[in-house]
């Protein structure tokens, strides 16, 4: 993988690194776009609060910018005790995935073992995204059902009955593991 080394001169292990790097940043993609729009929509109160602040700023803002989220979210739901960790830990994650984590001599894919390591820490990284937009997507499916709105309702059941994901997260409730039922 040193300079322009071509994908027929890579190793399987290598491969799947850059492939598992792809659907990394899909997951990471998907579950920024959900917290967003719940920051715009669902909780638009906190007109200050910006995603690029909770993801681009340094350890001490960043730190007070997630527990300022977590709070307004704490006003609008009963939120479990752990997400408050499991949040913290994906936005350290994700940072450090998208910041640095190739540049770690540890993880650099030039090596099998170092895309072995890349691959160990994308996969966990992927199941936290899925936790994280699950439990955005259980806040977007409550308020679209709860909604004086007739259309909004309207819309938000026929997504939930047309799609499998969003209706398995109302069915079985996943994301009340960390968000119960709204206030």
């Amino acid at each position: 993988m040193k300079g322009n080394t071509s994908w027929d001169q890579m190793s399987d292990i290598q491969r799947r690194a850059i492939f598992e790097a792809g659907l990394t940043l899909h997951a990471l993609q998907i579950t920024e776009h959900q917290i967003s729009f719940c920051l715009t929509w669902v909780f638009p109160k906190d007109a200050k609060m910006r995603l690029r602040e909770l993801f681009a700023a340094d350890p001490k803002h960043q730190k007070l910018t997630l527990g300022q989220l977590i709070a307004e979210l704490r006003k609008r739901a009963e939120i479990a005790d752990d997400f408050d960790e499991l949040f913290a830990d994906f936005i350290n994650k994700r940072n450090r995935f998208v910041h640095k984590l190739f540049a770690e001599d540890q993880y650099q894919l030039q090596s099998d073992a170092g895309a072995e390591r890349a691959i160990e820490f994308m996969l966990p990284l992927q199941q936290l995204a899925v936790a994280v937009q699950d439990t955005f997507h259980g806040h977007l499916v409550s308020w679209g059902q709860n909604s004086e709105d007739r259309d909004l309702k309207a819309v938000s059941e026929h997504l939930v009955q047309t799609h499998p994901r969003l209706r398995r997260i109302a069915d079985e409730g996943r994301f009340k593991n960390h968000i119960r039922r709204s206030r």
